[in-house]
Formats: C-alpha cells, sequence, structure tokens
C-alpha cells in the first residue's frame, strides 16, 4: 500500500469504524442513532461534491466566456502603421 491516499482513505475509515462501536458498546448509544448520523453524514458529503461539482463548471463556463471576450477585442497587430503625436 504504497499510495498515501489509499493509506489515509483505510486509516480514516478503521479509526471512524472503532470510534463509533467504542461509542456503542462503552457509552450505551443507540445503534439506529449511529445509523441515522451515518446516512445523515453520506449525504451531507455527497452534496458537498455536488456544490463542487456545479462550481467547477460555472468556473470553466466564466472562464470561457471572458476568454471569448478578450479574443474579440485584438490587440493591435506589430505590422499596424503607429502614428505618434506632433510628427
Amino acid at each position: 500500500m504504497r499510495d498515501p491516499l489509499v493509506r489515509r482513505l483505510l486509516t480514516g475509515v478503521i479509526l471512524s469504524s472503532l470510534f463509533v462501536a467504542a461509542a456503542i458498546r462503552y457509552f450505551g448509544l443507540d445503534p439506529s442513532v449511529a445509523l441515522s448520523f451515518l446516512g445523515a453524514s453520506f449525504l451531507f458529503v455527497l452534496g458537498l461534491i455536488g456544490v463542487a461539482v456545479v462550481g467547477g463548471l460555472t468556473l470553466r463556463w466564466l472562464r470561457g466566456r471572458r476568454s471569448s471576450i478578450s479574443a474579440a477585442i485584438e490587440p493591435p497587430s506589430d505590422d499596424a502603421p503607429t502614428t505618434r503625436s506632433g510628427e
């Protein structure tokens, strides 16, 4: 397991599972409460992923519009004759 992201994911899953198991066993937490918390946190993470996707697509769209606007306004080329004031 050389990939640090996989190692962090597995470590997080194992530690959070041990935390929930300890809360159920030693503190008398109702398992239905733990499952409802797990479901709510899962939905929250899915919602954040959705917001990130929409935000990324919006930023890509806005950057595309800005580049098309800047492409429409062409700077003067170097070959164009320039006029100097006073001559």
